[in-house]
């Protein structure tokens, strides 16, 4: 057997080789230590400084007044903020906040003032300072400065606000313009300062020393079977052998001892190959010509890290390969410890053979998980609002459902107490398109169209008035030719006679569609309960109830259900019933199936038979429910007529690659 490493570059430490036989010696030499690095930089704190150059005054001794600052005289990482009162804190840290200011007070008495502090909006315990401002004295006005610091720790984006009152509005904080005789600077009313407190702060360590030239091996005293050494020195190239001999002593088998290259500390093995241009990097090869078991290569560490096997190719050239084959090695990565394949966009393959089929990947726990993150097996894109869809790369087949929005649905009449009145048309449900095409039908983007859900008919409040007509959904398309149609959605408005729904939708263009269809709302009776929405045992949003009516003297009709989607067989499950009406009420809303995407119709409304007074429709569900049809209703009872307001549409696209 033979451990070989070509080309051993050693990097801080020094090499050790030896042969595990006690008789084996050897002598290494260190270099010498490269100079310290240069000293770190400090560190640069976080600071500001303000200050306002306008007169602040008060105008009640019972309010208190935020004092505002309007000139950034320094700042890194300290700012003013919104309003200008406010002094804004980006970083964490613990601050020496400062202020003066200069006040006047024009009357003849001497005034106090307060000042103190307040934190995001919220006063800061034991900041209040009290202060004294001296009275006019003959026809000068009493000044003075006063001014504290606060060392406060504070979170990042925290700000800081310094509020005032005095007992009388003669005190004010005064700015002053440039003086004369002899010209002074401008006075500034308010001045804030905030400086981080720095304590000892430590700057960056200084770079290391470059390494002292590597010594060679002096001497080696051998022993044993087949250890050799070429090469002089081993540190710049030449190759390290280290034979087991195999013989026979008496009949009886003996073995020489492997031998092993050690690095102490954190030093390195390299087989880089150096100097610019192709080449190919030496090898570790552990492998064993015979029947025996290979060696291995270990990079554990006792309460420390672990080093790393880096086969990694720079310059887009080939990374290096980790062989386990014939003698089914294994990768051990026990504790936290993992494999990496492959770099952005190329797909990695774990084989078991040369064949390339698939292979099984074990995991031992029962709680182990593969990810497979290299390729993703479909993209779902949904839509609820106009947008563009772009094709992804690698796209095999494209799934689309397409739904415009849903009708509206009719508001009700309203008649005297000797004429009927029928309540409002509900209105249908989106149109629907479900298919499937080959994903080279499509360009590299698509324009997304989402159409909205048609308005019920508005309330009608005058006397002897039919119903308002709803009015229809918007179209929804995925590209030019796959669209679905909400034209023709609207209910109609309710008369004195019974009135039925409009015909289903069907006419949208096809191209590899399976389905395209709609469900009709509910029409009405002027003698019995109005008709429900039409049921859709095909799953595809579902129509609205349509409206009770009046008859031709005072007995009120419940309205509709709003359309079920889904087997309409009451003994069985699987469907979403549409809205529910109720006795005197507006119409139950519409909800959304169990298909996620497909909404039910809302239902009619039921004027309140004890005044007549209307009641309104109820609105479809997610996604292209019909609107339920407004209720009829006697004159001058008031209530509200409308239909129910149709849903907008949606767009679900279903990429395979």
């Amino acid at each position: 057997m033979a451990d070989e490493i070509n080309t051993i570059d050693v990097f801080r430490d020094s090499i050790d080789v030896y042969e595990l036989s006690t008789e084996a010696v050897q002598i290494i030499e260190q270099g010498p230590q490269g100079p310290q690095g240069p000293p770190g930089d400090g560190t640069l704190g976080y600071y500001g400084s303000f200050s306002d150059y306008t007169s602040q005054t008060i105008t009640s001794i019972t309010a208190a007044y935020a004092m505002t600052l309007n000139t950034t005289d320094e700042s890194n990482g300290v700012n003013r903020g919104t309003p200008t009162s406010k002094i804004v804190f980006t970083n964490a840290a613990t601050y020496n906040v400062q202020w003066s200011g200069q006040f006047e007070n024009t009357n003849n008495s001497d005034h106090d003032v307060r000042v103190w502090l307040k934190k995001n909006g919220t006063d800061i315990s034991g900041s209040t300072g009290f202060a004294s401002i001296p009275s006019k004295h003959g026809q000068v006005d009493g000044h003075t400065i006063i001014g504290w610091n606060y060392i406060l720790t504070l979170a990042a984006g925290d700000y800081l606000q310094f509020y005032w009152s005095a007992d009388s509005t003669a005190v004010s904080i005064k700015t002053y313009s440039v003086g004369s005789n002899p010209t002074t600077p401008s006075t500034a009313s308010l001045i804030v300062t905030a400086q981080q407190v720095m304590n000892l702060q430590l700057g960056p360590t200084g770079p290391q020393g470059p390494a002292g030239t590597a010594g060679g091996i002096s001497s080696v005293a051998l022993a044993g079977t087949g250890l050799s050494i070429t090469g002089s020195p081993v540190t710049t190239s030449g190759t390290i052998t280290a034979n087991v001999s195999f013989g026979t002593t008496a009949g009886t088998s003996t073995q020489g001892n492997d031998a092993r290259i050690a690095t102490i500390g954190s030093a390195t093995i390299n087989t880089v190959q150096t100097g610019g241009g192709s080449g190919t990097a030496g090898n570790i090869n552990t492998s064993t010509a015979g029947d025996g078991v290979g060696g291995y290569i270990d990079t554990s560490a006792i309460n420390a890290d672990g080093g790393y096997i880096d086969t990694h190719g720079e310059n887009s050239a080939a990374g290096g390969n980790i062989n386990t084959s014939n003698g089914g090695g294994s990768i051990d990565t026990r504790g936290t410890g993992s494999i990496g394949f492959g770099v952005t966009g190329t797909r990695t393959t774990l084989n078991g053979s040369a064949s390339g089929s698939d292979k099984t990947v074990t995991l031992p726990n029962a709680t182990g998980t593969v990810a497979l993150t290299s390729d993703l097996r479909t993209q779902t894109d949904v839509y609820t609002s106009n947008g563009t869809w772009t094709k992804p790369t690698g796209a095999k087949r494209v799934d689309y459902l397409i739904i415009s929005g849903g009708g509206g649905g009719g508001g009700g009449r309203r008649s005297d107490s000797v004429t009927a009145a029928s309540g409002g048309v509900g209105g249908n449900g989106g149109g629907l398109i479900i298919g499937t095409a080959d994903a080279s039908f499509f360009g590299a983007t698509v324009a997304v169209t989402v159409g909205a859900g048609g308005a019920g008919g508005p309330a009608r409040t005058f006397s002897d008035t039919n119903g308002a007509a709803g009015s229809s959904g918007g179209d929804s398309s995925f590209g030019a030719t796959l669209v679905a149609s909400g034209a023709n959605s609207a209910g109609a408005g309710g008369t004195t006679a019974a009135a039925s729904s409009t015909s289903a939708l069907s006419n949208a263009v096809l191209y590899f569609s399976a389905l395209a269809n709609s469900t009709r709302g509910g029409g009405t009776s002027v003698t019995a309960a109005s008709a429900d929405g039409v049921a859709s045992t095909i799953v595809a949003p579902s129509g609205g109830g349509g409206g009770g009516s009046k008859n031709a003297g005072t007995t009120y009709y419940l309205g509709g259900n709003g359309g079920t989607i889904g087997d309409t067989a009451s003994s069985r499950t699987g469907k979403t019933l549409g809205g529910a009406p109720a006795a005197n009420s507006a119409g139950g809303a519409g909800g959304v199936s169990h298909c996620a995407f497909f909404g039910t119709g809302g239902a009619g409304g039921t004027a309140t038979s004890s005044t007549g007074a209307a009641n309104k429709g109820g609105a479809g569900g997610n996604y292209g429910g019909g609107g339920g049809g407004g209720s009829g209703s006697l004159n001058a009872a008031g209530g509200d007529n409308s239909g129910g307001a149709g849903v907008g549409g949606i767009v679900v696209v279903t990429t395979y690659f």
